[in-house]
């Protein structure tokens, strides 16, 4: 079945859908730099942990491998998140967030470009709901986020297509190497990239404080180690990145769900619209792949040589 890899993508998208919730528990205490900081650090810790626990020997690394992953880590892992945060300062968390999630878009034709992949009818439609749909979900159809800063909005962009080349580079990676090797290098060279812009020295006098100590593991642990783990094991498996980018924005309706749930925020019939946005793209990729199931067995399956 071609679902399969997707399931760990969704999976993927609950574990990432928390990552608001937990900020909450450190928005007070700690920048935003210094929380995708601690995110990015702790994930690597535990991301190390269980590598070098369960797939030791994938740890041996070529020195060219070493430079691609130090790449990756940069741009993908650091370079997402520096993107990010800067868009946020210039525009707003939900215009940055929006232009964040063009990724998809980004992803569909790079990887026609890299992995040859076909870019069919139904794939076009899913980008385009997906993408409408998030950006109603994100800005509840107010487009006057997106006015004010170029620079704001090109940092958006940029965190969109750096963010589309997570799945294309740890594919390309994963050709050669475990995507546990792939998650642990990429992430360590993150953490180590980051480390400079982010004051990590000022993270350690508020460990004292128990919500602090609290968020940091869980930010670590569930939208980090456990989101990627899935992630990457969906890619592994054979996900296509131009299908990835679109599995995964169900984080993004999760995400808001939960936000309204546990502390409230507003849901407004527009952000509704948006979030059935979200799973309609989600189930236009679930009608092609069972087509292609389809189309693959009828090739497959023997030729009827009874005679009447």
């Amino acid at each position: 079945m071609k679902d399969k890899p997707y399931l760990f993508i969704a999976l993927a998208a609950v574990f990432w859908s928390v990552q608001g919730v937990l900020g909450k528990f450190l928005a007070s205490d700690l920048e935003p730099m210094q929380t995708a900081f601690a995110r990015i650090f702790v994930g690597f810790l535990f991301i190390f942990a269980f590598t070098f626990i369960r797939h030791k020997e994938d740890l041996k690394i070529d020195a060219n491998g070493m430079f691609k992953l130090a790449v990756m880590g940069i741009v993908c892992q650091s370079g997402t998140s520096m993107f990010f945060f800067h868009s946020v300062s210039k525009t707003s968390v939900a215009a940055a967030t929006a232009l964040m999630y063009t990724a998809p878009i980004f992803a569909i034709f790079i990887s026609r470009m890299v992995f040859g992949e076909k870019i069919t009818p139904l794939k076009l439609l899913a980008v385009a709901v997906c993408s409408v749909g998030v950006f109603q979900t994100v800005t509840m159809g107010n487009f006057s986020v997106l006015t004010g800063s170029v620079i704001g909005v090109l940092s958006g962009l940029g965190a969109g297509l750096v963010y589309s080349l997570n799945s294309i580079i740890g594919k390309s990676l994963m050709r050669k190497y475990s995507n546990w090797a792939v998650l642990t290098y990429s992430f360590g060279f993150g953490a180590l990239f980051m480390s400079p812009f982010c004051n990590p020295i000022g993270i350690l006098p508020m460990l004292g404080k128990p919500n602090v100590i609290f968020g940091i593991i869980m930010m670590g642990l569930v939208p980090t180690f456990c989101a990627f783990g899935f992630y990457f094991t969906g890619i592994a498996k054979g996900a296509l990145p131009s299908k990835v980018g679109i599995v995964a924005t169900l984080e993004v309706a999760l995400a808001v769900i939960w936000a309204a749930v546990l502390f409230g925020e507003p849901m407004g019939i527009m952000r509704a619209l948006g979030i059935c946005g979200i799973f309609a793209a989600v189930y236009i990729l679930y009608v092609e792949n069972s087509r292609a199931d389809k189309a693959t067995v009828a090739a497959t399956a023997p030729a009827d040589i009874s005679r009447a």
